[in-house]
């Protein structure tokens, strides 16, 4: 069986209210190391060829923080749309978000890869390689229709046991 090319493009739902960290704005927008979260998964996307557009699903209402990341990339070098779809989920901003890439003309057998907006440990490196690997898995039937193929990038979670005295609080 042969493979098929396709485009790439990347979903950051964006929506979230960052209730359970509290503060005064989303997490996505709080500053980590000088810039806010969102800008590390969008500086990763713009590194890798590969995405040829990223999409950023929004609350209702946050064109203020909007204008403040669109003046870090003036002459962006792919597609890139802020789009106030969020819902009142991940997944109905996620929905939302594609339901729009559509309508604005995307292929809907384009590939998608969706990132949460808010972690900002993702690298061109991890992104290149899982669009690698899944391009390497994706087949295509006698009637050259692709079949579903997908991957999920996932980072092993480093267990943290914490000990507690009346004192004193010790992690392992």
């Amino acid at each position: 069986m042969a493979t098929i090319s396709k485009r790439c493009h990347a979903v950051l739902p964006s929506a979230g209210m960052g209730v359970r960290l509290g503060g005064d704005q989303p997490k996505q927008f709080r500053h980590l190391a000088g810039k806010p979260m969102l800008l590390y998964a969008l500086d990763a996307f713009f590194q890798c060829p590969e995405v040829n557009s990223v999409w950023i699903g929004m609350s209702p209402g946050s064109n203020p923080l909007i204008h403040d990341l669109k003046s870090r990339y003036p002459n962006p070098t792919k597609r890139f749309e802020f789009l106030e779809t969020g819902g009142p989920t991940r997944q109905q901003t996620v929905l939302n978000t594609l339901a729009a890439m559509l309508d604005l003309g995307v292929d809907p057998y384009d590939w998608v890869l969706v990132h949460d907006a808010a972690r900002p440990g993702i690298t061109p490196e991890l992104i290149v390689r899982l669009i690698t690997l899944v391009k390497a898995q994706e087949q295509v039937d006698d009637q050259q229709q692709a079949l579903q193929s997908g991957g999920l990038l996932a980072m092993p979670v480093a267990d943290t046991m914490k000990e507690t005295t009346q004192d004193a609080m010790r992690s392992q």
